[in-house]
């Protein structure tokens, strides 16, 4: 994960720390590519929680296209708002 600032604006490049949508939903959910999910969940919490309802561009690396857009919550969970 890879955070820019410039001023007011701020971006984060997610990486592999986000792989897809659900996971906004559900951080506790790990792909096959997580070597270890106790810890991928604590870094996903981190950047959800970290980035929701702010005006943080989120730029994922795995969701479809468009790539940018922002974590907002949604009732108990989070979704991504398209950019």
């Amino acid at each position: 994960m890879v955070r820019l600032r410039s001023g007011a604006e701020d971006a984060v490049l997610t990486g592999d720390t986000i792989q897809h949508p659900v996971q906004l939903a559900r951080p506790d959910w790990s792909s096959r590519f997580c070597d270890d999910a106790e810890l991928s969940r604590k870094s996903r919490t981190a950047l959800i929680e970290g980035t929701a309802d702010t005006a943080t561009l989120v730029l994922t690396g795995h969701f479809p296209d468009p790539v940018a857009g922002r974590i907002v919550r949604s009732g108990d969970a989070f979704r991504f708002r398209y950019s």
